[in-house]
């Protein structure tokens, strides 16, 4: 059919094939005025409805003798029927169909949406229409009508199972057997592909299903696995509801046979073999994430010296022999860099109070609480108490009556005294 512009025109015409469905722009320049003349691209359907389900026959899936809605008309790219509300490119449609089969008229008018008994043959829909003005469309869809299904029956052996077995050797045996428990034939078994067998089990509880069709007629290994590799996440609180469907056409006839089951799943998979599992999947993640916050906790609750203890504090000689000159110098506080690495551990310094050449031990300090400092190194500070030589600490001597470590408190000064 060929579109006919009106006669007349001034100007340029393009022509443009294979415009697809949907919003379309044209970059027309300049011009003042623009005309399109089309023709759509249509065909005809047939859509076979399940009335029980009201739900269509799906592509590939076989049409077998019984009660259909049959609904036909316009399709588009996707199958689906062109509705009024989808016709305006299309114009005024009007459609008329009849029915025959096997050759013979069945049904002289076809009224779209009506139910109709169809019976095993070759159906062929006559399907005329006009659009756009009484354009003519023609066509005659074909449908072949299958026998209503034989029912065959599935019988599943031996359903236990155990976890551990699932990703090696855990195998179900089945039985296919034709109607009335008939075995099929060695031919018809050869043709049947495996994906004509399927099994489903509810609740899912992590596995997953496959069919191995067996050399001998009507023999089926049912193959569970875990759903994603993982036993470990399988299921085994409830028993699982297999079924096993056929579903094949052979010999001009659709052969259709279920069987279920209950299967149980052992939990097989000791305490500690999960627990294991758990760790090397999610546990070393939460224990790495407790140690910072234990590392953190360590850092921010561990002991430190105040910052009022100077590295360089100023020190006061107070002599208490007569006649020797008092005076100040500069002693060294000096932090440990191994304790303040480490967590917890409260932080360590040693100072020096006095001249290197004096002769008198330094302070071995440890952080407590308040940022003060206490002398860890006191009954070495005891043991070398001498009365012309001796330290005091915040009043405190190291000598014999000592007992216990004194503290000693950040200042501007360094409270240590010793005799000069």
């Amino acid at each position: 059919m060929n579109a006919e512009p009106a006669a007349g025109l001034a100007g340029q015409v393009a022509t443009v094939a294979n415009v697809p469905a949907g919003p379309t722009y044209f970059d027309v320049g300049n011009a003042s005025q623009t005309s399109f003349y089309y023709i759509p691209r249509v065909q005809f359907g047939v859509t076979w409805i399940d009335p029980s389900t009201d739900e269509p026959i799906p592509k590939g899936q076989a049409v077998v003798a019984g009660k259909y809605k049959i609904e036909y008309g316009f399709m588009d790219s996707d199958c689906n029927i062109i509705g009024s509300d989808r016709q305006d490119l299309l114009g005024e449609v009007t459609l008329t169909a009849s029915m025959s089969e096997d050759g013979d008229v069945i049904q002289p008018t076809l009224d779209s949406g009506a139910e109709y008994d169809l019976a095993a043959g070759d159906a062929v829909v006559t399907v005329d229409g006009t659009y756009l003005g009484g354009n003519p469309a023609h066509a005659e869809i074909k449908q072949h009508i299958y026998p209503a299904p034989e029912l065959g029956t599935i019988t599943i052996d031996h359903p236990d199972l155990t976890v551990t077995s699932l990703n090696s050797s855990a195998s179900i045996s089945a039985t296919y057997a034709g109607a009335d428990g008939r075995t099929v034939t060695q031919q018809e078994w050869d043709a049947i592909d495996p994906s004509a067998f399927t099994v489903t089990g509810k609740p899912a509880a992590g596995i997953r299903w496959k069919v191995i069709k067996g050399k001998t007629p009507g023999a089926l290994n049912l193959i569970p696995v875990s759903a994603n590799g993982d036993i470990y996440s399988v299921d085994t609180s409830h028993p699982v509801r297999l079924k096993v469907a056929a579903d094949y056409t052979y010999d001009e006839g659709i052969k259709r046979a279920t069987g279920t089951t209950d299967v149980t799943v052992v939990d097989d998979i000791s305490f500690w073999d999960r627990l294991l599992h758990w760790f090397e999947k999610d546990g070393w993640k939460l224990l790495l994430g407790l140690l910072a916050l234990l590392l953190l906790a360590g850092y921010i609750f561990k002991k430190r010296f105040s910052r009022r203890f100077k590295s360089a504090p100023h020190i006061n000689a107070r002599p208490r022999t007569f006649g020797m000159p008092s005076g100040q110098s500069r002693g060294e506080f000096k932090k440990s860099l191994g304790y303040r690495l480490l967590p917890f551990f409260a932080d360590r310094a040693t100072f020096r109070y006095a001249p290197g050449t004096a002769g008198f031990t330094r302070l071995k300090l440890k952080a407590v609480s308040r940022g003060a400092g206490e002398v860890t190194n006191w009954k070495a500070l005891v043991s070398a108490h001498r009365p012309e030589k001796s330290v005091e600490v915040n009043g405190t001597r190291f000598d014999k009556d000592l007992t216990r470590p004194p503290r000693s408190a950040p200042a501007a000064s360094s409270p240590p005294r010793t005799p000069t």
